[in-house]
């Protein structure tokens, strides 16, 4: 009996933990994608555009690439961790600290990737980037590699064009609505670079 309230116990608690840990998001048909939210630990969060600026070794405004190799690292059935290694055809350099020379290509490690055929796992508050759209990035860059990763995972990311539709997903809508801090982050990053 003891055996069965443990077991019943440890089963509730994974499922606890799992729904609390992730959103699902499911897709009205099977051409769209079902979103597994992650929710990410920040050493810190970021106010203003100034304080972007302090921390970024590279900001760039840049145009998504077709150019995206997906890494998923598995613990068995599940994702362990994940991310996106996305190509951005830079177009104008606003800051670069970093020791790279100047590319006309860089490689951006997003907070994304697909598991399955239709299925993303991403870090809550991030967009994916579109083919042909362009970003405003706040980058970091990775420790002895020539790649880099947007400050504070969705603090360091900014669309500044579409590429079609100029509509925000509503996942993104969700997530803005509860995010004021971001909100007031991203009002003032599109006030100092005019977008």
């Amino acid at each position: 009996m003891r055996k069965h309230k443990l077991i019943l116990l440890t089963v509730l608690a994974g499922l606890t933990i799992f729904l609390t840990s992730s959103h699902f998001i499911s897709a009205g048909s099977p051409d769209e994608l079902v979103f597994y939210e992650a929710h990410d630990a920040f050493e810190r969060t970021y106010d203003d555009v100034a304080e972007l600026e302090k921390k970024a070794d590279l900001i760039v405004e840049a145009k998504a690439t077709d150019e995206k190799i997906n890494q998923v690292i598995m613990d068995g059935d599940f994702p362990l961790y994940y991310w996106t290694e996305s190509k951005f055809e830079v177009e104008t350099v606003y800051m670069n600290n970093s020791d790279n020379t100047e590319k006309d290509i860089i490689t951006v490690n997003e907070p994304y990737a697909f598991f399955n055929e239709n299925e993303v796992l991403i870090s809550e508050g991030y967009e994916m980037s579109e083919e042909g759209a362009k970003y405003l990035l706040f980058l970091v860059k990775k420790e002895n590699e020539e790649k880099y990763l947007p400050i504070a995972v969705y603090h360091g990311k900014y669309k500044m064009s579409p590429n079609g539709e100029n509509q925000i997903s509503n996942r993104m809508e969700h997530f803005e609505l509860e995010n004021y801090d971001y909100v007031k982050l991203k009002n003032s990053v599109k006030e100092k670079y005019n977008f």
